[in-house]
């Protein structure tokens, strides 16, 4: 076993890893059997070049890991030298996961504490684990989110679950199975990603699942998902729809928010075709103010169609005084040639010639 560490050690001196080199040197490790792996790694620690020791123990530890994962697992998180990093450990469970996804999660369970306590999953890891059992028991899969605490956590696994979905009827089954979920939280976010999933694909398809879904009080938040996504790839379909069936001020501002990023000139000509008042006045505050830094005389004639006095004053102050400190030139000229007059001319003045 020291023999076959040091010639693979001799292959990668002072941590070098070219393509014969690093083959010759695996092949090496591949003849070291899974019961003298705790021998080959305390020799590899052994060794005086340390970057070739580091990297004959990452890849006895792969090795390991894919003939006894738990044993290796555990060799390795007990191991006090810490010669290899984390995302050695995190190779050696995503490999586990794509094999044998259940025993990896009974495994995790079942550890003490001290050295091999349990172990707080990478996202990589649990998207690799719900991805392999959704594609032999997605029924599994899905009762399974509810032990993941974290939202990240459990948004990863919804990745790797509709990462396995490729037909009408696999998605079907899904969406059968996520409303068992008892646990609103869960089931909400799980039917958001789901949603917008599908939209990426087939938006159409995925809003009428979306009106028609139950309980009724969730379509708001699943016209969000939807909404959102469908957005990035159709904004002028999924505007309409959108204001179809969610009217009113707040989904007018989430509208504008992401259109006005990728295309400002659509949206702000959608938007135009939306009269002045008070439902649409946060809506063209927040385009003004997506718009100031490309176009600043534009953004203050949108923010003086807002008709709350308070709102309009605020937006046009935000946005003529950040002009102000870009292009100072340009911001008086505009203000020499507004038209403005009374209490709103006196104000920007006196940003534009403070007192000493």
């Amino acid at each position: 076993v020291a023999e076959l560490v040091a010639a693979a050690a001799e292959r990668w001196r002072g941590g070098r890893e070219g393509v014969a080199a690093s083959a010759q040197a695996l092949a090496f490790l591949s003849r070291i059997e899974a019961a003298q792996m705790p021998e080959a790694l305390e020799a590899a620690r052994a060794l005086s070049d340390r970057p070739a020791s580091t990297l004959v123990m990452k890849n006895l530890l792969v090795h390991w890991a894919e003939m006894e994962p738990a044993l290796a697992l555990n060799w390795a998180r007990s191991d006090a030298s810490n010669s290899y990093n984390a995302e050695v450990i995190d190779g050696m469970l995503n490999t586990w996961a794509a094999r044998d996804p259940k025993a990896l999660m009974n495994w995790n369970a079942k550890t003490g504490t001290g050295a091999i306590r349990r172990l707080p999953l990478s996202e990589s890891v649990i998207g690799t684990v719900f991805r392999t059992l959704a594609e032999t028991n997605p029924a599994e899969a899905v009762m399974n989110l509810s032990r993941l605490r974290s939202p990240n956590q459990r948004g990863q696994a919804l990745r790797g679950i509709f990462d396995t979905v490729r037909t009408e009827t696999q998605r079907e089954e899904i969406v059968a199975l996520i409303a068992t979920i008892d646990f609103d939280d869960v089931r909400i976010q799980a039917r958001r990603a789901m949603v917008e999933q599908w939209a990426r694909y087939d938006a159409a398809a995925a809003a009428v699942f979306v009106e028609k879904a139950e309980p009724a009080w969730e379509r708001t938040r699943l016209m969000d998902s939807l909404g959102m996504t469908w957005l990035q790839s159709d904004p002028a379909t999924a505007a309409e729809w959108w204001v179809a069936h969610a009217p009113g001020a707040d989904t007018l501002v989430k509208i504008v928010n992401v259109w006005a990023q990728s295309d400002p000139n659509a949206a702000g000509a959608w938007l135009g075709k939306h009269a002045a008042g008070p439902a649409g006045d946060a809506a063209r505050m927040t385009f003004a103010r997506q718009v100031a830094d490309l176009d600043p005389e534009s953004a203050l004639r949108w923010a003086d169609t807002v008709t709350d006095v308070t709102m309009r004053e605020g937006t046009i102050d935000h946005v003529f005084n950040d002009w102000l400190t870009r292009d100072r030139v340009s911001a008086k000229q505009f203000l020499q040639k507004s038209g403005w007059s009374g209490e709103r001319l006196g104000r920007l003045r006196e940003a534009l010639n403070p007192n000493p």
